[in-house]
């Protein structure tokens, strides 16, 4: 039979699970579930920052050629609501409050002096 886990905030620890019902009781791995903090970052003037290096519960990233970024964030890591750094080469570091799994974020960065 198929089986799952329906619980707010956790997922099976396999895909796909199949087990044999032998007894009265079967016992699922379950785990907290991932989350995630995405976004662009991007400089003053709205123009993509490449290379920008994002952190967030000891999870590290870098944007992509058009500013985009994505954080999973692993469940025994994933908070409410988190810090996340961002850095570049020329640009002031910037700490942000992000919420995981909600809207993109629109990182901006100052130019350094």
């Amino acid at each position: 039979m198929p089986i799952w886990v329906d619980a707010t905030g956790f997922e099976s620890t396999i895909a796909d699970q199949k087990q044999r019902v032998d007894g009265g009781s079967l016992y699922l791995a379950v785990r907290k579930k991932s989350g995630h903090v995405s976004g662009r970052v991007q400089d003053q003037d709205g123009n993509p920052i490449s290379g920008a290096e994002l952190s967030a519960a000891g999870v590290l990233t870098h944007s992509d050629g058009s500013g985009h970024f994505e954080l999973i964030i692993p469940g025994d890591k994933l908070e409410q609501e988190m810090d996340l750094q961002a850095v570049a080469h020329g640009y002031k570091a910037q700490k942000y409050k992000v919420v995981p799994d909600a809207n993109e974020l629109t990182i901006t960065l100052p130019t350094a002096p």
